[in-house]
């Protein structure tokens, strides 16, 4: 099931009038605004002068580049894809080589959340150095698990964590995770 991202009455074309966008950079750039777009000469002026040129959208504490227009704020990779395509993605984006703020057209695609999941680095709070593996300090046994297709599957618990590795690895092969996938943060 898609994710139900919220409504917004912007098109490509108004967001095109809005911004230029490079696929080599993955940068976006104001553009000019049109007068009809402001509430006076001056306003208009004054926006051309401070903004016209510049690039758009800030880092976000999660790494992603974000921004407002008309208001609302939008993450730029959705908006770098309806620039691109025309039309608002269906699903998640993905940066495939896991760099949050890497929106080089090569670097973006339209995936599941399960796909986008599958090729997640790995947590700041993992203690275990990989995806789906964590100690049990009571049994002293390295548990593993994963996520496939919205289930969550126990592949057991092992006394090392050489092991525990071996089993997360053979069920990452088997559900098509990304060799990415749980690698450090670019």
């Amino acid at each position: 099931m898609a994710r139900p991202w919220p409504k917004t009455d912007l098109t490509a074309d108004y967001v095109r009038s809005l911004l230029r966008y490079e696929p080599e950079t993955g940068r976006l750039f104001w553009l000019l605004r049109p007068r009809e777009l402001c509430s006076s000469d001056r306003e208009w002026k004054r926006w051309n002068t401070q903004y016209a040129g510049r690039e758009t959208f800030t880092s976000s504490c999660w790494g992603y580049r974000k921004g407002v227009i008309n208001g609302r704020d939008y993450r730029a990779h959705r908006i770098i894809w309806l620039i691109q395509t025309g039309e608002w993605p269906a699903n998640d984006i993905d940066h495939i080589n896991g760099a949050r703020d890497d929106n080089r057209w090569v670097n973006l695609r339209d995936v599941s959340g399960f796909e986008n999941h599958r090729n997640k680095i790995i947590s700041p709070r993992n203690t275990s150095g990989v995806n789906g593996i964590h100690y049990e300090k009571a049994r002293k046994k390295w548990q593993v698990r994963i996520k496939s297709e919205g289930r969550s599957i126990a592949l057991g618990r092992f006394d090392t964590l050489e092991e525990a590795i071996a089993a997360r690895a053979a069920a990452d092969a088997k559900h098509g995770f990304s060799p990415r996938h749980g690698s450090s943060r670019l």
